[in-house]
């Protein structure tokens, strides 16, 4: 049997081990996204930012329509749909739990389940859902659920 001292300095340093973690969580956390080299996804000019306090989540290009949209990353699409607020929207799921997402397509080009190749096309410009204003491609990139500034990875 522990004494309560005993009881109490091992959870100390359970909890110590916790903390040196949960910080080499924190400091790493985008560390495989840093790594990566990301293809820009169609040329342009970005016309909106990221900035998710404003629900934001990615970066607009505006670009002429039917210009082709490039995969970023090599990966599998994951999504390939229509909705109302973002017209035409494509999804590719990467390694390292990276996500990209390109909305308001004019057209998709590949099917759910298909894998493609970074540089390859997957869509074409558009400006498709109740939400475009014009034509652009409005590009995301997110990792382990957290939405990350495309802007940091990608010269436009």
């Amino acid at each position: 049997l522990l004494t309560q001292e005993q009881k109490d300095s091992i959870l100390l340093e359970l909890l110590d081990r916790d903390e040196n973690f949960l910080s080499k969580i924190r400091e790493n956390q985008f560390a495989d996204v840093e790594r990566t080299n990301f293809r820009k996804p169609v040329s342009g000019v970005v016309s909106n930012e990221f900035n998710p306090a404003k629900g934001h989540f990615g970066i607009d290009i505006v670009s002429s329509e039917s210009t082709p949209v490039l995969a970023t990353l090599d990966g599998t699409i994951v999504l390939a749909t229509w909705s109302l607020n973002n017209g035409y929207v494509i999804q590719i799921q990467h390694s390292n739990n990276i996500i990209s997402v390109y909305k308001h397509n004019s057209e998709l080009l590949k099917k759910e389940g298909d894998k493609v190749v970074a540089g390859e096309p997957i869509a074409f410009v558009g400006s498709t859902g109740v939400q475009s204003t014009g034509p652009h491609l409005h590009f995301e990139i997110w990792q382990d659920g957290a939405s990350v500034n495309p802007q940091k990875f990608i010269n436009f």
